[in-house]
């Protein structure tokens, strides 16, 4: 049986598919607050800027190889890139993201 990401993205109601956007919106966060362009994280990954877009936009997520760089480059952990949602909603919207451990997190 093929999984509904294979033939569509961001389906109402789906735990994936929310997980993909706060992910996304996530990375967003973290490029922003470094100052840089979807075009800058892209060529320092070596991907098209269209596909650093559709990570923000939460179409895919990133691989292993990309996330390791991107946390790198956002001078983050990769499980920062990740983290669950109610971890992610837990989060004061308003400061800076910090790591799972300074929001209570085990």
């Amino acid at each position: 049986m093929t999984h509904h990401h294979q033939t569509h993205t961001n389906t109402p109601g789906c735990e994936c598919c929310r997980r993909r956007l706060l992910a996304g919106a996530r990375l967003r966060r973290y490029r922003v607050a470094r100052g840089l362009t979807q075009a800058q994280v892209a060529d320092q990954l070596g991907v098209s800027d269209r596909l650093v877009s559709g990570w923000e936009r939460g179409e895919s997520l990133p691989g292993l190889w990309p996330a390791f760089h991107l946390a790198q480059a956002f001078n983050r952990q990769v499980v920062d890139l990740f983290l669950p949602i109610h971890d992610f909603v837990r989060q004061n919207l308003d400061d800076e993201p910090g790591d799972a451990a300074e929001h209570g997190s085990p």
